[in-house]
Order: structure tokens, then C-alpha cells, then sequence
């Protein structure tokens, strides 16, 4: 509605960058790095190296 109403008022359309979805979407991502890196530490805890090797391959 916006753009349209700048295209008939010929007023520049000015881009505004949405800085605060971009903060709240780098937290949750941060977020959950850290969750599954908590998770998979606890499962890599208990194993030895020879057995992740062998999960791995």
C-alpha cells in the first residue's frame, strides 16, 4: 500500500532495513547452536573415540 502511495505522490521510496527481525532471528539461531551442541556433547561424552569413528564411517 505503501509503494503505491509513493508512486502517486512521487515521493521517494525510502527502504528501511528490518534490523530487529534480523537481531531476534540471529539470537534464536545462537540459541539453538548452542542447544545442539549441549546435546550432542552429552551423547559424545559417554562413547569412546573408536566408536564415534565407527558411527561416522
Amino acid at each position: 500500500l505503501t509503494t503505491s502511495m509513493n508512486l502517486m505522490s512521487d515521493l521517494p521510496n525510502i527502504l528501511t532495513f528490518p534490523l530487529s527481525d534480523m537481531v531476534s532471528i540471529f539470537t534464536i539461531s545462537i540459541i539453538f547452536t548452542l542447544i545442539g551442541l549441549k546435546v550432542l556433547l552429552k551423547k559424545s561424552r559417554k562413547k569412546k573415540i573408536v566408536d564415534i569413528y565407527r558411527e561416522t564411517m
